[in-house]
């Protein structure tokens, strides 16, 4: 213990240790700050609006500018940002798993520290959450869905906060897509749907642009059910909250349209299933006319012209299926198998029913239409049967034994602990009494008026223990 008047006589010396330690704390390198925050995060939404032909090699040149001109301090939640942005630039815009994966890796290594603390939650769920996303690219799917669980698990004790929301709404999201690449129509629409009821803590731009988005998914898999009038539905209300957008976010101009373009195309669809050609034609023309613009999304435009051209060949519109089809062929993406397939099948149902069609022709491309098929086909396979729900559920029975291990453990040591302690109890009070007893029978009572009275004896039972 401190000597009597310590506090007083070093006060000035312990208040200047406590100042200075909140100085460095507040100076530490896992700080949050609002400010950078926002700055960067500003930087990093403009490098994904970027024109789409400059986007995959303007992007992270322009953000690795900002974040070395930056004249300030660059804090963990900084640099976590920096990595979410590029785990996500190299998976979804260029195709490289491995930088995706450094990236995801680095942002979990940087925050695996700060995992535990209220501010950086969300940050760590977020960096698990990409890291189940690349392995998902790669088809990894347990794996994916171990990591999905692990960003779930921790933000499990902030139920209902806003960051538990917002990352669940991500994952959700995450899942609808796996639900909608595996075919199961059905669940991925309760997916999003899931997703946009948990996106209420969302900021105003990102609430926008993720709503939209998911309106758009959730329509093309009521499309792939063959329930047009509910696809139609939700290909409306993404139409008109981007067209609401275009006048609330006019430096956003240039994606809205992008936007616009796609839903257009994917709403044309709908409209050809309902034999409304008419309405499909006009869609199928106005994404067409959005996306082959300069530097906006040329391959939806692309798929947009095979859908018209197909649709005209039912039509018996062979000259301008034609047309159609001589457009795209010199700007064909022959590494994209979603768009080489559409060209061949196209192909081959042009030159089996037109005037001017040739049946060996048809049958060439018919052939590469069926290998191509196959392959695509055989990765389906794959994809199918992995078990989203399934792998969820045994993640959660697994996380439910190991916990249930562990209570049982701790009980067991509590209660061991607790009889321990008893016993140790009982053999003391035992000893204190026994000793007591022996030495009130070795006191000789001595007389004093006429009375006996016990001498005093006093016994510090402590000694012998």
């Amino acid at each position: 213990m401190f000597e009597p008047g310590f506090l007083n006589k070093y006060k000035y010396i312990i208040l200047l240790c406590i100042i200075s330690m909140a100085a460095i704390s507040s100076c530490g390198v896992g700080q949050k700050n609002a400010d950078h925050d926002a700055y960067f995060k500003k930087a990093i939404t403009y490098a994904r609006h970027m024109p789409t032909d400059r986007v995959a090699q303007q992007a992270v040149p322009y953000v690795d500018s900002v974040y070395r001109n930056f004249k300030g301090r660059i804090s963990t939640a900084d640099l976590a940002q920096l990595y979410d942005f590029k785990s996500n630039h190299y998976l979804y815009i260029v195709g490289n798993y491995t930088r995706a994966m450094l990236y995801a890796d680095s942002m979990l290594y940087i925050l695996q520290p700060y995992s535990g603390e209220k501010n950086y939650n969300l940050a760590y769920a977020t960096a698990c959450l990409n890291k189940g996303n690349v392995l998902y690219s790669q088809k990894y799917y347990s794996s994916a869905y171990g990591w999905y669980y692990r960003g779930k698990s921790s933000l499990q004790m902030q139920e209902d906060s806003c960051s538990y929301n917002q990352y669940m709404s991500k994952v959700s999201a995450s899942l609808g897509q796996v639900c909608y690449d595996q075919g199961k129509y059905k669940q991925s629409v309760r997916f999003w749907l899931e997703a946009l009821n948990k996106m209420s803590c969302e900021k105003e731009y990102d609430a926008f642009y993720l709503t939209q988005g998911w309106y758009d998914n959730i329509g093309l898999a009521y499309r792939n059910l063959h329930r047009p009038d509910e696809a139609i539905r939700y290909f409306e209300k993404a139409i008109t909250l981007l067209k609401a957008g275009e006048l609330k976010y006019t430096d956003k101009k240039s994606f809205i349209q992008m936007a616009l373009g796609l839903v257009y195309g994917n709403e044309a669809d709908a409209y050809q299933q309902k034999a409304m050609y008419r309405e499909a034609e006009r869609g199928y023309q106005q994404s067409i006319n959005i996306n082959s613009q300069k530097h906006y999304i040329a391959g939806d435009a692309r798929l947009s012209r095979l859908k018209l051209a197909a649709m005209y060949i039912k039509l018996l519109r062979f000259k301008d299926a034609r047309a159609q089809l001589d457009t795209v062929k010199p700007i064909l993406d022959k590494t994209y198998r979603h768009e080489m397939m559409l060209w061949l099948h196209t192909n081959a149902e042009y030159y089996k029913n037109a005037p001017d069609g040739n049946a060996s022709t048809a049958y060439n491309y018919l052939n590469s239409y069926v290998a191509l098929n196959d392959s695509l086909q055989a990765d389906q396979r794959i994809l199918i049967g992995a078990d989203v729900k399934g792998e969820f559920t045994r993640l959660q029975q697994e996380h439910a034994l190991k916990t249930e291990s562990k209570n049982t453990r701790l009980n067991n040591l509590l209660m061991y602990s607790t009889m321990l302690v008893l016993v140790l109890i009982v053999a003391l009070t035992g000893s204190y009494l026994t000793r007591k007893g022996i030495a009130q029978a070795l006191v000789k009572p001595k007389k004093k008026d006429g009375e006996y009275q016990e001498k005093e004896v006093y016994l510090n039972w402590f000694d012998d223990i």
